[in-house]
């Protein structure tokens, strides 16, 4: 691992219920369930690239501001 990439664990999830709740309002719309944690998962890590793009059903899609 270097300065400009991180790494995390991600452990595997089995989903029991779930349900979808929308709203006109994004920040009222999401989701409700509950599951099973599982120790066995996947370790991911990234960095950061020179130059990113995206693609949206196989087309570079126009970029734009990012926000977090």
């Amino acid at each position: 691992m270097t300065d400009d990439s991180s790494r995390a664990f991600v452990p595997g999830h089995v989903t029991g219920f779930f349900s979808v709740h929308e709203a006109d309002d994004p920040e009222q719309a999401g989701s409700r369930g509950a599951g099973l944690t599982l120790s066995d998962g996947v370790t991911v890590e990234v960095e950061s690239a020179a130059e990113t793009s995206m693609q949206l059903n196989d087309e570079l899609a126009p970029s734009g501001p990012t926000c977090r």
